[in-house]
């Protein structure tokens, strides 16, 4: 992170804070997570270079910043997370980065025929009196 993206994010945290203080009747449970999903990203420079940053490097920065984290697997994904009083600061990255895929067997499905029946459609209307003025 760059050094004014990083102060631009700490002064944003502090402005939340400040913000959570100020208005208790805010449901806010008393905990609370920030996460942030990591991907593999390329940058495109002129003329013909391109700068790769892996989710994996990313995760590693991470990590190593934490020192001591908790691992959550989770279907696809991993998280790493870290306490803080009661917030959490967790980084959620595929599995796909960082495991490799092993297929130790298969299994057969069998056929399955669903019955015809009928299924609602729906659409949302949302009355605007929920939304502050």
């Amino acid at each position: 992170m760059k050094y004014k993206d990083q102060k631009a994010l700490v002064t944003g945290l502090r402005e939340a804070a400040d913000f959570i203080e100020s208005h208790i009747e805010l449901p806010i449970d008393s905990e609370f997570k920030l996460t942030t999903y990591l991907y593999n990203t390329s940058m495109s420079t002129y003329p013909y270079s391109v700068i790769e940053d892996s989710a994996a490097q990313k995760l590693r920065v991470a990590t190593k910043a934490f020192g001591k984290a908790d691992k959550v697997w989770s279907g696809n994904y991993l998280d790493v997370q870290r306490k803080f009083g009661p917030i959490t600061l967790e980084f959620t990255i595929n599995k796909q980065h960082v495991c490799e895929r092993i297929v130790t067997g298969t299994t057969e499905v069998p056929e399955l025929i669903v019955p015809a029946h009928a299924e609602e459609t729906v659409e949302w209307r949302c009355v605007e009196s929920i939304l502050a003025d």
